[in-house]
């Protein structure tokens, strides 16, 4: 009788313990690494100063994106393709005539800063700065050089 009881015990402590306590699974809900986040395309969208210098990329200094002076010449960048194995293309037009050029790209500073360096017919162009924002649709750079303090930002395709 006695080994019958501790059977029933047994028993209702195993159901008890199936029906009210969770599972040890892993989350799903875990963020994916900044190298992952930023393999993809990217369309350059906008660029602009810290016009009032206060640090911080208001509204009103977003422009469309209107070109790079490389040399000279004015590039205009459309896209960047970031694959997982660290290389890429960039498109841009060139004096009018779109432009696919390979490219290989990093992160720095404990993933904080992305450095994409861009092979062109001119030599290597290097663009690079800290990440301000990296989500599933939005990459926001911020540049510094000489002094003056650039913003660009991309939209995922």
């Amino acid at each position: 009788m006695m080994k019958r009881i501790l059977y029933l015990l047994a028993f209702s402590v195993a159901i008890f313990s199936i029906c009210f306590f969770p599972s040890c699974k892993k989350s799903d809900n875990s963020t994916p690494s900044r190298s992952a986040q930023i393999v993809g395309n990217w369309k350059a969208y906008q660029q602009g100063t810290d016009a009032n210098g206060n640090g911080v990329w208001d509204a009103d200094e977003h422009t469309d994106i209107v070109g790079i002076s490389m040399s000279g010449i004015t590039v205009k960048l459309g896209t960047i393709t970031l694959k997982d194995d660290k290389s890429g293309t960039a498109t841009a037009t060139i004096l009018g005539n779109p432009t696919t050029m390979p490219l290989t790209w990093s992160l720095l500073n404990n993933d904080n800063d992305l450095q994409v360096i861009v092979t062109t017919l001119a030599g290597p162009y290097t663009l690079s700065g800290t990440i301000i924002s990296l989500n599933e649709t939005e990459l926001i750079l911020r540049q510094s050089s000489t002094g003056a303090v650039s913003f660009m930002s991309f939209i995922k395709q």
